[in-house]
């Protein structure tokens, strides 16, 4: 929000009214990266954390208009803590959440061996079992009968 011109001497307290509610969502987009073609965030984690710290400062604020029996600030701020009840999820965390949500699961997909690594597998595989099917029937020992059967098992 500072990053606007205009805005760089000013207080998060400055921006707490009802009236720039859209411009606290807009402010919340452009820092955590939200593409509006896409509607997904380039770093939607920033976008759910922002919002619930401002909640919290929105909270700050509804104590000190108490404390300081300041009405003015108080009503603002729970005008504002309304508003982000009603329209936060809308208009920024779902969208955040879905992104999370996406990116788990392309990060979840799972490989496939490759065509050559089966049939290395494969020719392993048959090496071994010829091996030891071989040392069965040459075998005179039950030691050396034992241990091709553990291997063939």
């Amino acid at each position: 929000m500072r990053s606007c011109p205009g805005n760089v001497e000013k207080s998060l307290e400055n921006f707490m009214y009802p009236d720039a509610f859209k411009f606290i969502t807009q402010s919340c987009k452009n820092v955590a990266g939200f593409d509006g073609n896409t509607n997904t965030y380039a770093i939607p984690s920033l976008a759910l954390k922002i919002g619930t710290t401002l909640q919290k400062c929105l909270k700050i604020l509804i104590s000190k208009g108490i404390e300081t029996n300041n009405q003015d600030l108080q009503t603002r701020a729970e005008e504002l803590s309304k508003l982000f009840e009603i329209n936060w999820t809308d208009d920024v965390s779902s969208n955040a959440l879905r992104t999370l949500h996406e990116a788990k699961q392309n990060s979840q997909k799972e490989l496939l061996p490759l065509a050559n690594d089966v049939k290395v597998m494969s020719e392993y595989l048959r090496h071994e079992e010829e091996t030891h099917a071989n040392t069965l029937q040459e075998s005179a020992s039950d030691c050396e009968k034992r241990q091709a059967w553990h291997k063939l098992s």
